[in-house]
């Protein structure tokens, strides 16, 4: 039996201690000379419930703690461990399974001048502008939206069934938001802002050739000044609506 909760641990005690009581009780009714009886009953009963119900007990905290143990190792496998999105591997992994059918809008995204960031402030101070980026990020897009650290200061989004017009507004309002954020460093107030790179993808189709589309758009975005939005130049045709 799986245990993947308290509730099915606690099942799990009483379907064995009901289920030894039944056992032992039809053992006694055969093997007993006198069958079953008011004075082959009472021990018939006890006994395992006096031993069942703790180790069932004690199994099912070792099962339920072995199952939260592979969800936090998944949990680990799947996700960044700085920001808690979708690492790269699990971002692409995404379009084998989930959304392999789904066309929709691809950001690219990078945090202008990061290293002149690390470089001033020091790597803690980087750390926590890739989390305040995160975190702006994640409450603009979700939950309609996935979202991946690709590595470093570079982030990729995936909007299913959103056109590239509608996919160009949410990447602006991401920008825009980003830019009015502010984080406290000591005595310093540190801004920061970001470049993305706008393509789409169609159904089925591979997602390395959007995400290359919005990756060219997005290293128009850092040529022509940073702190923008970029179409990519490139942008197949969208299926009508």
């Amino acid at each position: 039996m799986r245990v993947r909760s308290e509730k099915e641990k606690w099942a799990q005690v009483v379907l064995v201690s009901a289920a030894s009581v039944l056992v032992s009780l039809v053992a006694t009714h055969f093997v007993s000379p006198a069958g079953l009886n008011w004075v082959s009953v009472w021990p018939a009963t006890l006994v395992p419930l006096m031993i069942a119900p703790f180790a069932s007990l004690w199994a099912g905290n070792m099962i339920l703690a072995l199952h939260r143990s592979n969800l936090r190792l998944e949990h680990l496998l799947l996700h960044d461990s700085m920001t808690g999105l979708l690492n790269r591997t699990a971002f692409f992994d995404l379009f084998e399974a989930r959304q392999q059918n789904v066309g929709g809008t691809v950001l690219m995204l990078d945090i202008d001048s990061f290293k002149s960031i690390n470089d001033t402030y020091g790597h803690q101070v980087g750390d926590s502008v890739i989390r305040l980026v995160t975190d702006v990020m994640s409450e603009t897009a979700r939950p309609f939206g996935e979202i991946a650290r690709l590595g470093g200061e570079e982030f990729a989004m995936f909007f299913p069934n959103l056109p590239v017009t509608k996919g160009r507004d949410v990447a602006e309002t991401i920008r825009c938001a980003i830019e009015k954020t502010a984080l406290d460093a000591g005595p310093d107030t540190i801004s920061c802002t970001i470049s993305i790179g706008v393509g789409y993808r169609h159904d089925n189709e591979p997602i390395d050739a959007a995400l290359n589309r919005a990756d060219k758009a997005l290293y128009r975005a850092k040529s022509k000044g940073r702190n923008r939005v970029e179409v990519s130049e490139t942008q197949p045709s969208e299926p009508a609506s």
